[in-house]
């Protein structure tokens, strides 16, 4: 099966408390659920950096979403790609916080999956982003 991918970046608008990220992220969980969407909100206090990924006509409708949110501005899509293996499947939407020097890496780094979703350089953003899962510990089956 063909699944797409978006990463985008933005900038949170003023006095975006933790309690409101949290229901942000509760609430695109259980939207994402239903649309076959999986995926990770990082943020470093200011800025925004998403991935997910899923189904075409799922992947419409939450970026839909994510473009009319009023909790962010000036958005800027790093990726926008096909894959056929799910990176991210343990997620319906996770918010991590994270310090401002990955989300610059983040936004710098050269975006790119194979196909197969397999060969991803320790340069690109995929694999930072995908370490920066694995080191929060919230994943299912980590310690």
């Amino acid at each position: 099966m063909s699944l797409r991918y978006i990463v985008y970046s933005s900038h949170a608008v003023t006095d975006l408390a933790p309690p409101r990220i949290r229901r942000l992220a509760e609430s695109a969980a259980a939207f994402n659920q239903i649309a076959g969407i999986t995926g990770v909100l990082l943020f470093d206090g200011a800025r925004f950096v998403q991935y997910i990924e899923g189904p075409a006509d799922g992947m419409e409708a939450a970026f839909g979403r994510i473009k009319a949110a009023t909790c962010h501005t000036g958005l800027k899509v790093l990726a926008d790609g096909r894959m056929s293996a799910r990176l991210i499947p343990y997620w319906e939407m996770q918010a991590l916080d994270v310090p401002a020097q990955a989300v610059d890496r983040l936004i710098q780094a050269r975006w790119h999956v194979d196909a197969d979703g397999t060969q991803v350089s320790a340069e690109e953003g995929m694999s930072l982003l995908l370490s920066l899962t694995e080191a929060s510990g919230d994943r299912p089956g980590t310690a």
